[in-house]
């Protein structure tokens, strides 16, 4: 996306141009603060302290703690398991044509604007030319009868509506 701006900005002196580029810095700027951020193991760490200590008073904030909360449990359910822990499994039959998991997951900085409307144009544009998809998937092989099988999806199972929860509150941000 870089390089076309970049090409556009080149053959064209719009006004446009100035403010995708403007849109463009910033979404930078603030991904490379939240990227520090959620990689950080000390905010992770620092998670349950400020759960237990944080009183929220809006509606706003009670959702945000509700949400914050919801999270908390599965990580403590859950704290060896990512967002991909059951989406390796599968093998296709060809790699041209897959949506990766990582491909589908991810956050964008603003739902606003120029740039969101080519990012979003792209990424459907390039997704429309999959056949397949990568999704979290169990894959159990029997080699003794009666086996116990105590894996299940129900990490993902509260993952997704919890992003989506996540989402939203992002979205209905005062």
């Amino acid at each position: 996306m870089e390089e076309w701006l970049i090409y556009d900005l080149e053959n064209e002196k719009a006004e446009e141009d100035n403010s995708i580029i403007s849109e463009f810095n910033k979404a930078i700027y603030y991904g490379d603060i939240m990227f520090r951020k959620i990689y950080n193991p000390y905010h992770l760490n620092c998670f349950k302290q400020r759960i237990d200590s944080y009183r929220p008073s809006t509606s706003f904030q009670k959702d945000c703690f509700a949400v914050a909360e919801k999270a908390l449990g599965l990580l403590l359910e859950y704290p060896n398991y990512t967002i991909f822990h059951n989406t390796f499994n599968r093998e296709f039959e060809y790699d041209d044509g897959v949506i990766k998991a990582e491909q589908y997951i991810s956050f964008i900085a603003d739902s606003d604007g120029l740039l969101y409307e080519n990012i979003a144009r792209v990424v459907n544009d390039e997704l429309n030319e999959c056949s397949e998809m990568e999704e979290p998937t169990l894959l159990q092989i029997y080699v003794a009868e009666n086996q116990s099988f105590n894996k299940g999806l129900d990490f993902e199972y509260r993952l997704f509506p919890l992003i989506n929860d996540l989402c939203t509150l992002l979205n209905n941000t005062p």
